[in-house]
């Protein structure tokens, strides 16, 4: 036997907040490195990114455990909620963003942005 259990956003008002926080981290290095005419903060917001990205995974594992510990006592297995799959697959994501800007981000703002 499996139940889905329901957790609302409101409940995870910190995980989402982690979600966005890539493209706040994004947007001001690249906002930046155009008013400035370089290219030095946005390949290093990939390092960030992947930070961020790394921390909410790690939330989610953590849920993952809990919720297995409880599914032993309780006798059935519970799955996380479909809210906590979300936020995982966005964990992910952001990961391989990071990566590829913090590995590439030079050249990409290169190509983007002629002038630089």
């Amino acid at each position: 036997m499996s139940e889905r259990m329901f957790v609302p956003w409101s409940a995870l008002k910190f995980d989402i907040f982690l979600a966005l926080l890539p493209i706040i981290i994004i947007g001001s290095s690249l906002g930046i490195d155009i008013a400035r005419d370089a290219h030095n903060f946005f390949q290093r917001s990939g390092a960030l990114v992947v930070i961020v990205a790394v921390y909410l995974g790690a939330r989610g594992l953590n849920k993952y455990w809990v919720k297995a510990d409880k599914s032993i006592k309780r006798g059935y297995w519970a799955q996380v909620s479909r809210n906590q799959e979300i936020l995982d697959i966005s964990a992910i994501f952001w990961s391989v963003i990071g990566t590829f800007i913090w590995g590439y981000g030079d050249m990409l703002y290169c190509m983007c942005i002629p002038n630089a």
